[in-house]
């Protein structure tokens, strides 16, 4: 190459490096803006000096570290080819404003997991569909903005029970509309539990050991009309896969003893709340299981505050 193309390189090199520190430094506080425009210029002049990386941003982090080797290419005679490759390596860095953000923001989780909704919709819920309707899918809108691993079972019962959401991946879940929800009819309440465990415990990979189950029972009433399961038979189930299994199982119960029925079920009396029958009552239902579910993908189920979301009858 001759001397022109030479000294061509050597201006696309600062040029480049010189844009890449201005960016860094306009996402920082303003003094280090001005500091910014400061080493852009020193570039652009030939008048370097010190540490580029630490006159840009403050700091050495990836981003810094990256300006200083095109820097030392310039003088080292280096070329467009070697000033590509430099950028390449750094991958995943400078991204949102800051030199050491990484491409994905949210935080990886180290757990996948199987979210299973049992919900009553018999006759006694009528009156607060629209709270039933809107607290579920606010919960989905915020597990998938939490950008959470999972799959959504939601099961909806009276004398029957109707599968709404069958395995779906979350971010394939639609949302609940008055045509899956209506209620009516008797609580058999029983049945859609032992109907709903028995379809799951028989998902592929559902016993793998980063997949976490949470199993959550909604009901405002005691139950009155099974026919296939008995509660000696569910609490066996339950007992099983909490304790073989490490199933979490979470009773939420209106105008009935919640703890007591949890525990008649074999659900644990920790996980066993009274919630107040009203429309907030309903709709903190979803909101809690939101934020549990977040922190069971997490690894933080035991220091979960998920109870505070909830409105209390106590």
């Amino acid at each position: 190459m001759n001397d022109s193309g030479k000294g061509e390189d050597k201006m696309k090199i600062k040029l480049f490096a010189a844009v890449l520190a201005a960016t860094i430094c306009m996402a920082s506080v303003t003094p280090q803006v001005e500091a910014g425009s400061r080493a852009a210029e020193n570039f652009l002049s030939g008048k370097e000096s010190g540490s580029v990386g630490s006159t840009a941003t403050g700091d050495k982090g990836s981003g810094t570290d990256i300006i200083a080797q095109l820097l030392a290419a310039v003088k080292g005679g280096g070329s467009v080819k070697d000033m590509s490759s430099m950028t390449a390596s750094d991958e995943g860095t400078v991204k949102n404003g800051s030199a050491d953000t990484k491409v994905t923001d949210k935080k990886k989780r180290p757990n996948h997991l199987e979210l299973v909704m049992v919900i009553d919709q018999s006759g006694s819920m009528s009156g607060l569909e629209d709270d039933t309707i809107g607290g579920f899918n606010s919960m989905i809108a915020q597990q998938k903005h939490d950008d959470i691993d999972a799959n959504v079972t939601a099961v909806v019962f009276n004398d029957l029970s109707k599968t709404i959401y069958d395995r779906e991946k979350l971010g394939n879940v639609t949302k609940m509309t008055d045509n899956d929800y209506h209620p009516g009819g008797m609580t058999a309440l029983m049945d859609a539990i032992g109907t709903t465990i028995a379809k799951v415990e028989k998902y592929p990979e559902i016993t793998n050991k980063d997949n976490k189950v949470l199993f959550v029972i909604i009901t405002d009433g005691q139950e009155n009309d099974s026919k296939e399961y008995t509660k000696d038979i569910i609490k066996k189930m339950i007992s099983d896969k909490q304790e073989k299994d490490g199933w979490e199982f979470v009773y939420l119960g209106a105008n009935i003893d919640a703890s007591t029925e949890a525990r008649s079920i074999g659900v644990k009396e920790e996980n066993a709340v009274k919630y107040k029958n009203t429309g907030d009552g309903v709709r903190s239902n979803y909101k809690a299981v939101a934020e549990l579910a977040g922190d069971i993908v997490a690894d933080n189920f035991e220091k979960s505050k998920w109870k505070n979301n909830l409105v209390k009858d106590d």
